[in-house]
């Protein structure tokens, strides 16, 4: 049994892999040369990068002008069940919170068994690929 990394099978599939990376790559940098808008060319970055990591939801919000909240740009839920209201305030705290805070990328790739996933709350779709907190019902989590 060869090297997965030496062997033919296994440097196809990293080139496949390095092949969507960089078609999304060009994706996300075509669409903010052609976008005459902010929201069109975080979209399209967005859309680039859910196809190159497979991820099927995920939001983009921008930061409230008060600090304390983020305002939903968009929100794609890929056809999860989810019965949170999208026009709810949604708090800055949890993994966005320390990302915010320590002006770094963070992650958690267990994060449906991690200490995060006490922000989620119930209604929201439980998809795995879901990193950051969600608002809920007539609630706001916090």
């Amino acid at each position: 049994m060869g090297d997965p990394f030496t062997s033919e099978q296994g440097i196809e599939e990293k080139l496949n892999k390095q092949i969507i990376i960089t078609r999304s790559l060009l994706k996300a940098s075509q669409s903010v040369i052609e976008s005459e808008d902010f929201e069109s060319a975080a979209r399209g970055i967005f859309d680039a990068c859910r196809e190159a990591t497979g991820a099927i939801s995920g939001y983009v919000a921008l930061m409230s002008p008060g600090g304390d909240e983020n305002e939903v740009l968009f929100l794609e839920y890929g056809g999860l069940p989810c019965n949170v209201n999208p026009e709810l305030p949604m708090p800055i705290r949890g993994l966005r919170e320390e990302a915010y805070r320590n002006a770094k990328v963070v992650y958690d790739n267990d994060f449906m068994n991690s200490k995060w996933i006490g922000f989620i709350p119930s209604g929201q779709g439980s998809d795995p690929d879901e990193q950051g907190e969600i608002r809920s019902g007539d609630e706001r989590i916090t």
